[in-house]
């Protein structure tokens, strides 16, 4: 198991993630504080629930056809 130290940034603490890991920079995560302080990290993902056809449709005008 790896531990790792929090290190103070500007007006941030921030934990470095090993690179064993294997998370791409520039992820996004939410950021839960769980029972007795454990940090909780969650990839931050595009709704599953909406279909493609409405992505598409917010993107793109169709009202002309």
């Amino acid at each position: 198991m790896n531990t790792v130290k929090t290190r103070k940034i500007d007006n941030s603490t921030t934990v470095t993630i090993p690179k064993e890991i294997d998370v791409e920079i520039g992820a996004e995560f939410f950021v839960y504080k769980g029972v007795d302080n454990v940090i909780i990290l969650a990839r931050k993902v595009e709704n599953p629930f909406t279909s493609d056809n409405e992505r598409i449709g917010r993107r793109c005008d169709f009202s002309s056809h």
